[in-house]
């Protein structure tokens, strides 16, 4: 008991501290750093003396120094002593003379992260370069970190984690150092970490490696070629997942030394000079689904390797070769005389027909060289719009190529049901994918039917049949012409189909030729079908004439039978009124005498309006003229000498005069 209290009391300096840090990062935590903080040789944060930066609030950093390069051998040149923190290096290098040969002294880290024993949290470094130190960069207890797009070249240690747990390297180059990227276990436990997408070749030592008490971490889609080791699990690593990986031109590609219930699968293993995967007192662990071949052996046992497994149960999924079942490895050999590739699949179902026993150990399901299928595409029929009456559009989706490359895709149409690409056709490219097609040449007021077609090395498939019917012009018949006066006409039509489309103008158009277009004189009666009304007017009295109705939609005009008729003739009578152009309907009409004498009509009588007028006229030509005034407005009734005109100049032929006054 007195043991415990000493110690407790030589512990409580320390846990007084460390309480007080955290209520310090609670404090800051609430602090805004959004804005972004360089550092430079200026920085509060840099130590000149000593040529380091101690970053040690939280917030959004980024190297500014001048240069490309900074050189320090001093022991950490950038040190992250709290949480929340960015640092981007935005390209910029650090390095030193050397790495030494020790884990400590000068050139110890380029970036070391750490905050005593209590851990930092959400630390995130990226585009950073660090060479020539014995640890590139440290992430020492830590919490929720990431690093990314870094690289680390001629370092001892490339990347290292010591105590780090839910942390993400993502995307970093760790080539060409001692050890590539190190997970150290040395009394501690670092936990569902994520190593994914990496690059650690050409180490001396292990491209990846997870020393010691390492648990629960995941070591996806990695490249580890070139190294002593490609990945590594060494000294009572287990739990962890290798997925994805590739480790090839290593003398070993996967190491699994003294660990346990780890999961090795979908990985590619291949080119090793020595063995593909070296178990040393392995034991429990689960390998499938990974393809192997390798020069001199794939597999390799020392040491007392029992309860591992080769595969797991055949199980529904595409595996490593592309075949439709999971179960155990793909074995093969660089001169093609691998398990896998000898032994028939008689079943076709990606799985050897028998198992594979090497070493004591066996493989229940070893994978087989697999072909995919090669069917004709998938490919749907779009939609037919914009349809008028020679064109229309439509397109399709090639969903699936069925297992090779679509060479031509597009649209057939026929005018029977079920057209192929002997019939008319686009063509639209290659590739899966959505495709638009303008189909042309098309005949008005017919039913076609389209497919959308796509064609790949087994053959030409074709969508859903989608029929149409192209437009036409409007269907519109002419109605009797009635109502003729010397310069008006009733006419109309009726408008009994729309050909397909709204139908946007209707009428009547009119000339004194035959088949008179909408070019001609017209009349615009509204639109769409059924009957219609028009008047005709502007015409010329005792004149012969043809009129057609119209009718208007999207794919043109169409018109009516031609209907010829004619105004009434010239009756000898002309009109004249000083205020009204149109002589209550009576033509030909003038507003003065003297232009009803010269009109080209041989009129024999001049009906003139109530009213004073003014003008001198004059009679030079051999005709008889009656000029009558007092008329009424509509020319129905006269009222005696209403009507005031000067006297005329008669040079030829004579005029006589009533029911008008007639001026000096």
């Amino acid at each position: 008991m007195t043991m415990n209290v000493n110690l407790m009391m030589r512990l409580l300096p320390q846990v007084l501290f460390a309480v007080l840090l955290v209520v310090i990062s609670i404090g800051i935590t609430f602090t805004s750093f959004a804005e972004e903080i360089p550092l430079n040789f200026n920085s509060p944060e840099y130590h000149a003396n000593d040529g380091y930066w101690q970053i040690e609030k939280p917030g959004n950093y980024y190297l500014a120094f001048e240069g490309d390069t900074f050189y320090t051998n001093t022991y950490s040149a950038i040190r992250i002593y709290c949480d929340d923190v960015t640092l981007d290096g935005r390209g910029k290098t650090i390095t030193g003379s050397g790495p030494p040969s020790e884990d400590k002294g000068p050139n110890r880290c380029g970036v070391q992260v750490t905050w005593a024993y209590l851990g930092s949290d959400n630390v995130h470094i990226k585009n950073l370069k660090v060479e020539k130190k014995y640890h590139g960069i440290l992430f020492e207890s830590i919490y929720n970190g990431t690093l990314e797009n870094c690289t680390t070249t001629g370092n001892n240690q490339g990347i290292t984690l010591w105590k780090a747990e839910d942390t993400t390297l993502k995307g970093n180059m760790a080539n060409y150092n001692q050890n590539g990227i190190v997970l150290d276990g040395y009394q501690c436990v670092n936990i569902n970490n994520t190593i994914i997408n990496n690059t650690a070749n050409n180490n001396t030592l292990a491209g990846i490696i997870l020393h010691l008490e390492n648990a629960y971490n995941t070591i996806s889609n990695n490249t580890a070629n070139r190294n002593d080791h490609g990945i590594s699990l060494a000294d009572s690593s287990h739990d962890n997942i290798l997925s994805g990986n590739t480790t090839s031109e290593n003398p070993i590609g996967i190491n699994i030394k003294e660990s346990y219930r780890n999961v090795i699968k979908g990985n590619t293993i291949t080119q090793n000079q020595d063995r593909g995967i070296w178990l040393y007192d392995a034991t429990n662990n689960t390998i499938y689904d990974n393809y192997f071949s390798n020069s001199v052996e794939n597999v390799g046992f020392d040491g007392a390797c029992t309860g591992n497994q080769w595969n797991i149960a055949k199980t529904a999924g595409t595996n490593i070769v592309g075949g439709p079942y999971l179960g155990g490895n793909f074995w093969a050999t660089p001169d093609g005389y691998g398990f896998s590739q000898t032994t028939p699949d008689s079943d076709g179902d990606g799985i050897c027909d028998s198992a594979y026993t090497f070493s004591g150990n066996v493989d229940q399901f070893p994978l087989h060289a697999y072909t995919v299928p090669i069917t004709a595409p998938t490919v749907t029929t779009s939609s037919v719009s914009a349809i008028t009456c020679d064109a229309a559009s439509s397109g399709g989706n090639v969903t699936s190529s069925g297992g090779a490359s679509v060479t031509a895709r597009g649209v057939c149409w026929s005018d029977t049901a079920n057209p192929t690409t002997s019939n008319s056709k686009t063509t639209n490219g290659s590739g899966t994918g959505s495709f638009a097609s303008a189909i042309t040449d098309l005949t008005a007021n017919t039913t076609y039917y389209v497919r959308a077609y796509a064609t790949n090395s087994a053959g030409t498939s074709y969508g859903n049949e989608v029929s149409f019917k192209t437009l036409t012009t409007p269907t519109v018949t002419t109605t009797a012409v009635t109502a003729i006066t010397q310069t008006s006409a009733t006419s109309g039509g009726n408008v009994t189909s729309d050909g397909g489309d709204t139908v946007t103008a209707r009428g009547v158009c009119w000339s004194t030729t035959d088949n008179p277009t909408t070019s001609n004189s017209k009349t615009i009666n509204g639109t769409g079908t059924g009957a219609f009304q028009s008047t005709i007017t502007g015409l010329n009295l005792g004149a012969a004439y043809h009129v057609r109705a119209y009718a208007t939609n999207s794919a043109g005009t169409g018109y009516g039978a031609d209907l010829p008729f004619a105004t009434q003739p010239f009756e000898g009578i002309v009109y004249v009124s000083l205020n009204d152009q149109t002589c209550g309907d009576h033509c030909p009409c003038y507003t003065t005498i003297q232009a009803a004498i010269d009109a080209p009509y041989d009129a024999h009588t001049i009906k003139v309006a109530e009213g004073t007028y003014p003008e001198a006229f004059t009679l030079n030509e051999s005709r008889v003229i009656i000029v009558e005034g007092g008329w009424n407005a509509s020319f129905t009734s006269q009222t005696p000498n209403t009507t005031k005109i000067k006297s005329p100049t008669v040079q030829t032929g004579a005029m006589t005069f009533r029911n008008l006054i007639m001026a000096p």
